[in-house]
């Protein structure tokens, strides 16, 4: 009930002729993926609606929160940047809980809606909660675990993937002049 082999492969077995050796384990899991869409939000209302562009090169950290607090437990253990269409994804993670961190892109603010909990698996929806002072959007934790993700209709992935933790964005403005 261990798992045996170092890198993949279990050395130095011999055995006679009629002999078993039934002590060799080996224990897997299945990689899980996580990620999708960091955009600019035209209309303030939250929701990615077709014809609102994703934003090039924004910062996506991923956090563990191993107890489900919502709160991240140290430092981010992997970092990426949206593609051109807006994109990001992390992969080859193990089940657990997780927290998705956007560092807000010079010009721009979080979208009025504030996310809510991002295991409702509805693509498509601002899933960032406001940080203030952090220079930082997270959303809540992301519980995943294998076989149990958005089914490929939703999210365009299999079951040990969720693609739907979304980041909405829109441009800041000032307005004013001199009061004298």
């Amino acid at each position: 009930m261990d798992s045996d082999p170092i890198k993949g492969i279990v050395e130095g077995i011999v055995l006679l002729p009629g002999e078993n050796n039934l002590t060799i384990d080996a224990g897997y899991y299945q990689n899980l993926t996580l990620g999708n869409h960091v955009w600019l939000d035209l209309n303030n209302n939250g929701i990615k609606n077709p014809g609102e562009p994703g934003l090039e090169n924004v910062v996506v950290n991923l956090y563990e929160d191993r107890n489900n607090d919502n709160i991240a437990d140290s430092l981010p253990i992997a970092s990426t940047s949206t593609d051109f269409n807006g994109l990001y994804g992390f992969g080859g993670l193990v089940p657990g809980n997780y927290i998705v961190g956007v560092v807000t892109p010079a010009g721009y603010s979080l979208v009025n809606i504030n996310g809510g909990d991002p295991d409702n698996n509805i693509n498509n929806d601002n899933s960032g909660i406001n940080l203030l002072g952090t220079g930082e959007v997270r959303s809540y934790a992301i519980s995943l675990s294998s076989g149990n993700e958005p089914v490929l209709a939703v999210d365009g992935d299999g079951t040990n993937g969720n693609l739907t933790l979304d980041f909405g964005f829109k441009p800041v403005a000032s307005l004013g002049n001199f009061v004298w």
